[in-house]
């Protein structure tokens, strides 16, 4: 795993693709519609974890990462 691998100690945003991960199976596979306020979380959740990666990925200067002037 990449973030073993350089010893990144900012971790949180695994728990918000857990999440993301949990939510997408709940659309996909629940026999009942999702509500506003569901739907509302999933988004917080991919928003988190879409800044989490982004920070991440110029923390760990992994290549081809978009440089942080760009985003």
């Amino acid at each position: 795993m990449l973030l073993n691998e350089h010893k990144h100690s900012a971790q949180q945003g695994l728990k918000h693709f857990e999440n993301l991960l949990r939510d997408k199976s709940n659309v996909a596979y629940a026999s009942k519609n999702i509500t506003e306020k569901q739907a509302k979380a999933m988004a917080d959740h991919a928003q988190k974890f879409s800044t989490w990666a982004n920070t991440t990925g110029i923390d760990l200067k992994i290549e081809g990462w978009r440089d942080a002037e760009f985003n």
